[in-house]
């Protein structure tokens, strides 16, 4: 019995059309398992990124970390934890020599005078009891009470502003004698210094004179008691410190 020609070809085309579906249930898994791979490998090097970047993004906090606590360190190292005035005074009368100036004197300021001297007396009051009288005077009548305000009337006290770094500061009046060039360098070495110290109220005068009319001032008061004829000037230095 002869087959046709279409039979013969599909005869013949019916083990590749076999093989061709074998084939393809094999490789349809591993094709889905190799997608599933290329996924994960995908995810897997995006968190690698991720994780590469919180590293260095760890790195540069450390760095800055480590830049801040230097800057602290050099900050305590400039700020003593007591005013040590005796090393200040030498130092800046280095600092007054190396500029060509004549350090006139460094005094305490007016508030810290005044401040001084209020405290003193309260200690004194205080010593005695509050019992201090003028001698000879008789003891003076405290004033008759007044009612107490209403709740409401009562204002609530205000609390000062806390310091949270704790740093504390003295003030001293620096009086300079020299050319205005030397008293600019003065300034200019006293800024570089290694301890931090604050300028305000900056003064400079000429010295009082009869022959011609000057300003009066801290200054110039001190260059006529002391007959000086350069130029003088005054500032009050803080001194700060950190206990």
């Amino acid at each position: 019995m002869m087959m046709s020609n279409s039979m013969r070809i599909i005869v013949t085309a019916m083990p590749y059309v076999v093989t061709i579906f074998l084939l393809l249930g094999y490789i349809s898994p591993s094709f889905e398992s190799a997608s599933r791979t290329h996924a994960e490998l995908k995810t897997q090097t995006e968190e690698f990124d991720r994780l590469a970047q919180k590293i260095k993004e760890k790195e540069v906090l450390l760095e800055q970390k480590r830049l801040l606590d230097k800057d602290i360190q050099r900050m305590r190292a400039s700020v003593p934890p007591s005013p040590e005035m005796d090393i200040l005074l030498i130092d800046i009368e280095k600092l007054s020599e190396e500029a060509g100036t004549d350090l006139i004197s460094i005094e305490p300021s007016a508030d810290a005078k005044k401040e001084k001297g209020d405290n003193l007396m309260d200690s004194i009051i205080a010593e005695v009891g509050g019992r201090m009288t003028p001698t000879g005077k008789p003891p003076a009548v405290p004033p008759p009470k007044t009612p107490a305000p209403p709740p409401s009337a009562v204002k609530p006290a205000v609390i000062p502003e806390a310091n949270p770094l704790g740093i504390q500061h003295l003030e001293r009046r620096v009086f300079v004698s020299g050319s205005y060039s030397q008293l600019v360098d003065f300034l200019k070495r006293l800024e570089a210094y290694q301890r931090i110290v604050g300028i305000r109220n900056l003064i400079i005068a000429m010295p009082e004179n009869s022959d011609h009319e000057t300003v009066k001032t801290l200054a110039s008061e001190k260059g006529r008691n002391l007959d000086l004829t350069q130029p003088v000037m005054t500032f009050l230095m803080s001194v700060y410190y950190l206990p």
